[in-house]
């Protein structure tokens, strides 16, 4: 029986074996050159992070750009002329900004949001039972817009907005009589 080599001495050679052999040797990296490849990575990394959230953050409005801003709330009673009853209620107030306003126009309204208060009771003040009892209420948000853009000293308010407007009509008429003279003066002789 011819024997040749044992198996065991054979050498298996496959054809990803003979590739893998003629490839170039992999680049020796030495542990420096890792950790300056690894430091520009991050680098790179968080540059661009930093550069979308930025990016991001100018597109989103911010409260300062917004173009509403909240009033308050107010509250009125009015003696209605015509049939002698009161009409009280109160409401909120925004207020939508006029377009193209610049950052100084923004912060002067921003510093001025408790004069614009003032000026908008004022307003409510001189106001009649008619200006509240209008179901769109069109001359109450024309009366506060004109005063509050000339509280401003600017238009700088493009619309008024009333929201959860509530209105009660008393069905007891205004007092009279007695009751509703001024007290006597300490001092004088009335009793």
């Amino acid at each position: 029986m011819a024997t040749g080599p044992h198996p065991s001495k054979l050498r298996q050679t496959s054809p990803s074996a003979e590739a893998a052999s003629s490839a170039p040797p992999a680049p020796n990296l030495t542990a420096s050159t890792r950790w300056v490849l690894g430091l520009l990575a991050s680098v790179a990394i968080f540059d661009l992070s930093v550069w979308w959230w930025s990016h991001r953050r100018a597109a989103e409005p911010t409260a300062a750009q917004s173009t509403e801003l909240t009033l308050g709330t107010f509250e009125f009673n009015r003696l209605n002329p015509r049939d002698g009853r009161m009409v009280q209620g109160q409401f909120d107030v925004t207020l939508r900004l006029a377009d193209g306003l610049d950052a100084a126009a923004r912060d002067r309204i921003s510093k001025q949001q408790r004069a614009m208060q003032r000026a908008a009771e004022a307003a409510l003040e001189r106001m009649r039972a008619a200006d509240f009892t209008d179901p769109h209420l069109i001359r109450l948000k024309d009366r506060l817009l004109d005063r509050l853009n000339e509280a401003l000293g600017f238009d700088a308010i493009d619309e008024v907005i009333v929201d959860n407007f509530s209105l009660e009509r008393l069905d007891r008429p205004a007092a009279s009589g007695p009751s509703a003279s001024p007290p006597a003066k300490p001092g004088s002789d009335e009793e």
